[in-house]
């Protein structure tokens, strides 16, 4: 098969050995491809009617090298630290020679600067003309006289009398006739500080605050108002006319239960007293703006005084005489007294509460549990005596006890019961039967200061909490 065709000889000077200088011995290339496959290719050639030349076999342009391929061949080939001893030079291959030429073109672009010798020249800061300091704050130039005819033109003496004419009213409208202080400034108008509101001052500012926002949204204590006299009359029907008897002393017990159970729920109302300006009070306490004490005084003396003391009196008018008990001031004035010191001893109580649990939810379910604890030890379910030895110290935690026996030993201790049975009428004193219920009938004074001190003690735990708790923080 390779007979019929011709034989065509590679010449070692062609341009497949020959690129860029550097000659490659073409028995190399002998070596890889054999005669039969260069015969082919000129079979091929001559059929095809092509030149003849050796330059047809390998294209001279070469596809151009890409970065990647660069940078492998950068990393991956061994760099010639030093010429070898003999003197020779091994040649570049088609990829270095690109590689070696950037590098001497990149060394070639660098110059070597020349340090500066000696310090760098002065600033010149000295003025060149030497001209004198102007005088009395003057500059020298025609500025100066444009301001000295300005100060004494009539356009100037017009403007300091309108001044003047509005500092003077203004100081009498303040109060300060005289042209003296006023709220830190003196009439000149040099400013020396405001002056700060003392504690009474910022007590002042603050109680006119809560009240006004007492009186934009009056429906809490109206609310508050029309319940005590709508219950009030109903449990004087109910309750009207109270006897002397065991049947009445029964009926005194649950009116006092009902009334003191219904100031104490009615209470948690003061639970949010201070949610909805927890935040305002915060930020300006932080300003400075006033005291802690005059804010917790303002807030407590305007939600004491019309929504925990009015509503017991009002109570007390109505229901004392229409239940016909012990008409006698002495004891008319003692029922009111443990009414209003209840119930401002479960306002403390619920005030406290309100301010150390921020949420509305937790801090209702724990005032509601506190309250049916203080119920539970009362004396009205639970006889004194039945109580484990344990648990009786629980008893002295009770303001329910408290009012309750209070209520109980004022009204009954000097009352003499009759107990009508077979025919007969047994007469009971009172006091025999309320050591028979577990009361102590000379507690009372006991009672009223244990109520006494249970709101005083709340009231500073809650100035306390909220001095502690309410600060902010960033």
């Amino acid at each position: 098969m390779h007979a019929s065709s011709t034989t065509q000889r590679l010449d070692e000077d062609s341009s497949m050995f020959n690129r860029d200088g550097l000659r490659t011995s073409a028995s190399s290339a002998i070596a890889v491809k054999s005669i039969p496959s260069i015969s082919d290719m000129s079979t091929t050639r001559d059929h095809t009617g092509s030149p003849g030349t050796s330059s047809s076999i390998r294209p001279k342009n070469k596809r151009r090298t890409s970065i990647r391929q660069q940078q492998e061949r950068e990393l991956f080939t061994r760099k010639k630290s030093s010429a070898p001893a003999d003197g020779t030079v091994t040649p570049k291959t088609d990829d270095e020679a690109p590689l070696l030429d950037r590098r001497e073109f990149s060394n070639a672009q660098w110059l070597k600067l020349s340090r500066q010798q000696g310090a760098p020249p002065p600033q010149i800061l000295d003025d060149p003309d030497e001209l004198p300091p102007p005088a009395d704050g003057g500059t020298g130039t025609n500025l100066d006289t444009l301001v000295n005819a300005y100060a004494i033109s009539d356009v100037a003496g017009t403007l300091h009398d309108d001044i003047a004419k509005a500092i003077v009213n203004a100081n009498e409208a303040n109060g300060t006739p005289n042209g003296g202080e006023a709220n830190g400034f003196v009439a000149a108008g040099k400013v020396k500080g405001f002056r700060k509101v003392g504690w009474l001052g910022q007590f002042i500012i603050l109680s006119k605050r809560t009240w006004r926002n007492l009186y934009r949204n009056p429906m809490l204590m109206l609310t508050h108002y029309a319940i005590a006299i709508v219950l009030a009359v109903f449990l004087g029907f109910l309750f009207y006319g109270l006897t002397d008897d065991i049947k009445g002393f029964q009926n005194r017990l649950g009116l006092f239960f009902f009334v003191l159970a219904l100031f104490g729920f009615s209470t948690l109302t003061i639970l949010t007293v201070f949610a909805p300006e927890r935040l305002l009070f915060t930020r300006e306490r932080a300003k400075g703006y006033y005291s802690p004490i005059s804010y917790f005084a303002a807030k407590v003396i305007f939600d004491i005084v019309p929504l925990r003391l009015i509503p017991p009196i009002i109570l007390g008018v109505i229901v004392y005489p229409m239940t016909g008990l012990i008409p006698a001031w002495p004891e008319f004035l003692k029922f009111i007294l443990f009414l209003v010191l209840f119930n401002l001893a479960a306002a403390a109580i619920f005030l406290f509460i309100g301010i150390v649990f921020r949420n509305n939810g937790v801090a209702n379910l724990i005032g509601v549990l506190v309250m049916l604890f203080s119920l539970l030890f009362s004396g009205f379910f639970l006889n004194k005596e039945s109580i484990p030895p344990a648990a009786k110290w629980l008893q002295t935690l009770s303001i329910f006890h408290y009012a309750f026996e209070g209520l109980i030993v004022n009204e009954v201790k000097y009352l003499s019961l009759v107990d009508h049975k077979y025919g007969l009428d047994i007469e009971v004193p009172g006091s025999a039967i309320l050591s028979s219920f577990g009361f102590n009938v000379l507690a009372l004074w006991r009672d009223c200061i244990g109520l006494a001190v249970f709101g005083g003690a709340f009231v500073i735990l809650a100035y306390l909490a909220m001095h502690l708790l309410l600060v902010e923080k960033r």
